[in-house]
This record gives C-alpha cells, sequence and structure tokens, in this order.
C-alpha cells in the first residue's frame, strides 16, 4: 500500500503517493478501502489533497510488475476492479478532493488524478496515456473519464504526452502554475474555499452534487430536498 494519510489543524488532509522517484503503482488496489473511507468521511475533514512523494505525481503501473500480474487474468480482474473502487470513495468523497500534480501524471495516475474534483497542476507536469504504445488501453477507469469524447480518443490511441500549460488549456486540469507554487496555490484555494464553512455544510453539498451522477434524477432532487432542509434546520438553530 503506497498511499500515506496525513491530517493538521487545517481540517485540509493530504493524501500522499509514496513510492519515489516517479510513485509507480504496484498493485491497482494503492491502498487500503476501510482506511481511505475512514479518511475521507471523517466527521471534521473539510478537503483533501492527493500529491506524489518528490518531484513526480505519478509514473502509473510499474510496466514489469503489471506483466507478471496480468499472468493470472482472473486474480487481477479481481484487484484491477478493487482498485477502481478506491476510485470511486475519491469520486464521490463528501469533500472536495484535489490532485496537486507535478512531474509525471501519466497512465493509472493519470487516472487517479482524473477522478479528483480539483486537478492543479505544474506548468511543466506532463499527462499521457502511455499505454497504446504496448498495444493495450488504459484500463483503470481512462476510457471513462469525464473528459471530451475527442481529447479520450485522441490521448489515448496517440500516446502522446502534454505538457500541464497545455493540459490547462485543454480544460484537463483546472489550474495552473510554475512547478515552485503550484502546491501553495493548490492548498490556499481550498483554505479559501472551504476555511469558514462548517464540515456539515460541505459533507451535503458534495453528498448532493454526487448523487447527480449516481441516481436518477428524480431521485437526486428529491435527496437535495433532504439535504438542504437538515443542514438549514442546523445552521438557523445556531
Amino acid at each position: 500500500m503506497i498511499l500515506k494519510f496525513f491530517r493538521d489543524s487545517s481540517g485540509i488532509g493530504t493524501m500522499v503517493i509514496d513510492n519515489p522517484p516517479f510513485n509507480y503503482l504496484k498493485n491497482p488496489v494503492f491502498c487500503c478501502k476501510e482506511e481511505l473511507s475512514s479518511f475521507l468521511s471523517a466527521p471534521d475533514l473539510k478537503a483533501a489533497v492527493i500529491k506524489g512523494s518528490g518531484r513526480n505525481f505519478c509514473g502509473g503501473a510499474d510496466f514489469e510488475i503489471f506483466r507478471e500480474q496480468i499472468g493470472d487474468a482472473k486474480s487481477f480482474s479481481t484487484n484491477l476492479n478493487e482498485g477502481k473502487e478506491l476510485l470511486e470513495i475519491i469520486r464521490q468523497a463528501p469533500v472536495p478532493v484535489a490532485a496537486c500534480i507535478k512531474g509525471s501524471c501519466l497512465g493509472a495516475g493519470f487516472e487517479i488524478a482524473l477522478n479528483c474534483h480539483f486537478r492543479f497542476a505544474a506548468d511543466s507536469a506532463m499527462f499521457g496515456f502511455p499505454e497504446s504504445d504496448k498495444n493495450i488501453f488504459p484500463g483503470f477507469s481512462g476510457t471513462q473519464a469525464e473528459l471530451p469524447v475527442h481529447i479520450r480518443i485522441g490521448m489515448i490511441l496517440s500516446g502522446e504526452f502534454i505538457r500541464g500549460e497545455d493540459a490547462y488549456k485543454k480544460g484537463i486540469v483546472h489550474y495552473t502554475a510554475q512547478a515552485s507554487g503550484i502546491e501553495k496555490m493548490c492548498y490556499s484555494y481550498l483554505e479559501r474555499l472551504v476555511g469558514d464553512k462548517p464540515p456539515y455544510l460541505i459533507h451535503a453539498v458534495m453528498q448532493s452534487i454526487v448523487s447527480s451522477h449516481t441516481m436518477p434524477r428524480e431521485q437526486a432532487m428529491l435527496r437535495e430536498t433532504d439535504l438542504f432542509i437538515a443542514v438549514a434546520a442546523k445552521s438557523l438553530s445556531e
């Protein structure tokens, strides 16, 4: 398990992909499911950042280990689907999750970032899906990413890398800065976003937004009503 968790008094948690220098994933199950869920659902958590250890976000899967694992297709399929459950926990988190990206953000690392709500990237960061060079494709949610179809097809089949500044222009990342300032930008943005907001408000907003893509619209609208009433009752009684 290479994902490490950190908390401080700010209400913003940090998750670090820790396998330097490129932070390759040794297994699709890159952390303990229960630990990730518990971390992101902590009652006093307001937001979270995921970043890589050192100079890179994540260079993707360790291909030599992947080559060995794929030999047992049934076992690897189970691991891959369990890894995707981790991505869904991030995507459906009750707090905003931001990917803070420097250096390489490739393959499975790119797929992790694409499941975050915000992506902050150094202008020199490098994004791409190199899998097609080996006649495979990104199977860790890459084809399902919430990006325009032409971008998904183009990046997956070409295998070309793009820099952070170009990823920003294409809408793949939301904010960009020089590598030396990207972490400060990321944390400062989140502090401004959630700093003076009570956790119960943040959690309700995120739960309602998540319901918009996990429930039929009619159910999501009812869920929004329930959450609004609960938040209003609590806020107006204080």
